[in-house]
């Protein structure tokens, strides 16, 4: 049927095929990689039928000195 998953773990989020449900601090990605998918996306051949929602890492943000 040309119905494809779409699977982005560890890619760059791509706004035409994922959706962006939250942004999590991570050491070992570097900022704006899929590190998680909550639910799968599909496209049938070139078009998308749904994006897929994913966890994207951002940068660890610096501990503040007191």
């Amino acid at each position: 049927h040309g119905i494809e998953r779409i699977e982005p773990l560890g890619e760059l989020f791509d706004h035409n095929f994922h959706q962006a449900m939250f942004e999590i601090e991570d050491k070992e990605h570097s900022a704006g990689t899929v590190v998680q998918v909550l639910q799968e996306g599909y496209r049938i051949h070139d078009r998308l039928l749904r994006p897929a929602m994913v966890g994207v890492a951002k940068k660890t943000s610096a501990p503040t000195e007191s």
